[in-house]
């Protein structure tokens, strides 16, 4: 857990994506609150027990509900929406 996550994991939208290259895993996107801010974070899981927390950039990251497509489209990963 870091820091920006210390009041709050909420929302977590899980998908199973499959990368460029073919390898399959397990992306999810997250909003995290250390008590004065929010911001969406996306996890990559590196195992069953552990995996990477890290915030996501970008012109639309202020608004919620976003999930990872499950694999890239004409070459570059798109993100939904609600």
């Amino acid at each position: 857990m870091s820091p920006s996550q210390r009041r709050a994991i909420e929302d977590l939208r899980l998908v199973n994506f499959i990368d460029h290259d073919g390898v399959s895993g397990v992306i999810g996107t997250h909003t995290a609150s250390d008590g004065k801010a929010v911001r969406q974070e996306i996890l990559r899981r590196v195992d069953l027990r552990s995996g990477e927390m890290r915030p996501l950039l970008g012109a639309m990251i202020g608004y919620k509900g976003m999930v990872l497509f499950p694999r890239s489209i004409d070459n570059p990963f798109v993100m939904l929406d609600r």
